[in-house]
């Protein structure tokens, strides 16, 4: 995990508490990595299993996304978010082929509008 994935992970701790589920970047190639998993996750045998089976279909769908995204009338793609009744999961570009997956708690929902701003920002800030 690089400074920045530290920094990043680190203040999404800080930030969502025990909300915070689990975080990973995708890049190039069609590559994951896992750099956070909350406890009760980690020790859910079948959770798990379920979660190694999906991610790559996830991330696979995330980089369509990128590819996809002609809306720059809009603005620049700030990030996707995908609500469902026991996770939320967002979605944060970095690149045209990178960024970040967060899950968090539902409970988070309201929430959403001001974090997704605040993640962006911060990831803005590692840019230099």
């Amino acid at each position: 995990m690089g400074l920045a994935d530290e920094r990043f992970v680190r203040w999404l701790r800080e930030d969502l508490e025990s909300s915070l589920r689990g975080v990973l970047t995708y890049r190039d190639g069609g590559e994951f990595q896992v750099h956070y998993l909350r406890t009760d996750l980690k020790d859910d045998d079948e959770w798990r299993h379920l979660v190694r089976e999906e991610i790559p279909d996830l991330v696979s769908l995330a980089r369509r996304e990128h590819a996809a995204n002609t809306l720059s009338m809009f603005g620049d793609y700030g990030g996707t978010v995908r609500v469902f009744s026991n996770v939320i999961l967002i979605q944060l570009p970095v690149s045209e082929t990178a960024g970040y997956g967060v899950s968090v708690d539902p409970e988070v929902a309201p929430r959403l509008v001001g974090f997704v701003d605040a993640a962006t920002t911060h990831l803005d800030s590692e840019d230099g």
